[in-house]
């Protein structure tokens, strides 16, 4: 009776051991199942799972125009996770792998890598990096070694970016009149002019693609110069922007290196309806302005991003923008508060011309107890106080002359733009 016990419970430990040697194949076999060598699937969960699965490393992909088509060993990818995505990363089994990108118009691009991922891997000529050192998980970034800007066009597809860009921007064209009184400025030395009879001011904005000369961009800056400090691209060749691309738009973020210049014109007086007129410019700093461009049948499309999606769609603005948010003359106002402590808007109509209107609500209390909004116009490259209010927080400022106080209601009756 005690041997029937005994090889009773030898049965049960045999048959305990066996489900667990079953249990641990079948868990292999549905790992290779679902993660097969050739072809890479997109799975569901956080990256965490490249513990689960021996030798798998997961992936984002740089940023590249999203109407692009991304292939892995001759496998095309669908729902491919790009960098700053919000979807898990792609994962990729042991081996040697190619990877390639074919978006039209642009050169095909292809590395190679493999995984495990080693540094300095001989032959392994894809670029790939932590994305986030700060993670708890395994994803990879991975580039390529060619970096992305309008250089990988051809010379015929430059040509006509650039063409398609300058339309654009020749689109922002506007004129209006300088009142007699009102400041202005132009390419001498004087810190402002007042006009002494009535002017035309024409502003125009222009493509800047000269990279033989010094980059010297003003304004909010996306690196040193001219250039994106992200991928040392020179802006003035489009530089790609690592932005997210929201929905399923098929839009190619970049920067571009834009250049305002105002053109003065005497307007005739009384009976002097036919006499020579006379210009004078004011030509505007280097600035980085950023722009969304597609793809289409029809060939290039350009186009700004939605209102208040950075402070460098509003090429009217930039700028205002430095002056206020950068600039150490303005980093305290008369109250010695840091403009960091206030929320500025900053708004362009229609018609740019009119000028960049600034406003902004202090945290803090003024001297008499209240809140206030100070209000500030920089008009014909003059930076000015639009209200009392302003000029008291800012006394450096001057005062707006009073024949110009209407073009502040004007912006802001036609604001086309605010950041």
């Amino acid at each position: 009776m005690l041997l029937d016990k005994t090889k009773l419970q030898q049965r049960h430990i045999i048959l305990r051991i066996a489900r667990r040697v079953i249990t641990i194949i079948l868990i292999f076999v549905l790992c290779n199942i679902f993660i097969p060598d050739s072809v890479p699937h997109q799975i569901k969960g956080t990256a965490t799972l490249a513990t689960a699965v021996q030798d798998v490393n997961y992936f984002h992909f740089q940023q590249l125009p999203s109407w692009g088509r991304w292939f892995l060993d001759g496998h095309p990818l669908s729902n491919v996770p790009l960098s700053r995505d919000k979807i898990a990363p792609q994962p990729v089994k042991r081996g040697k792998h190619l990877l390639r990108w074919q978006g039209e118009p642009f050169t095909t691009l292809s590395c190679s890598f493999e995984v495990p991922y080693q540094a300095d891997r001989p032959g392994q000529t894809c670029q790939i990096t932590k994305e986030n050192t700060e993670a708890q998980d395994d994803a990879l970034l991975i580039n390529f070694p060619t970096r992305f800007s309008s250089q990988l066009l051809s010379s015929t597809q430059q040509q006509k970016l650039i063409t398609a860009i300058q339309a654009y921007l020749h689109t922002f064209t506007a004129s209006t009149t300088i009142q007699a009184g009102e400041r202005y400025r132009d390419n001498s030395t004087i810190s402002f002019h007042r006009a002494s009879q009535r002017l035309q001011a024409t502003l125009t904005f222009t493509l800047d693609t000269n990279v033989t000369g010094k980059a010297t961009c003003q304004g909010y800056r996306l690196g040193p110069a001219c250039s994106n400090m992200t991928t040392g691209e020179d802006c003035r060749l489009v530089c790609t922007l690592e932005w997210a691309d929201p929905g399923t738009y098929h839009y190619w973020n970049v920067a571009v290196v834009t250049q305002p210049t105002w053109t003065y014109t005497t307007l005739p007086t009384g009976n002097q309806g036919t006499s020579r007129t006379e210009q004078t410019q004011l030509q505007g700093d280097q600035q980085i302005t950023t722009l969304r461009i597609a793809w289409t049948q029809y060939g290039w499309s350009i186009m700004t991003h939605e209102s208040g999606t950075s402070y460098y769609d509003d090429l009217n603005c930039s700028s205002t923008i430095y002056y206020l948010n950068s600039n150490p003359r303005y980093t305290q106002n008369a109250i010695g508060q840091e403009t960091q402590g206030q929320n500025w808007h900053f708004v362009s109509a229609h018609n740019r011309s009119l000028g960049c209107l600034a406003t902004t609500r202090p945290f803090e209390k003024t001297i008499s107890g209240k809140k206030i909004y100070a209000t500030i116009i920089q008009r014909f490259g003059v930076l000015q106080a639009a209200n009392q209010e302003a000029h008291r927080l800012y006394p450096q400022l001057p005062l707006i002359a009073t024949q110009a106080e209407q073009s502040v209601t004007q912006i802001i009756d036609q604001a086309a733009f605010i950041s």
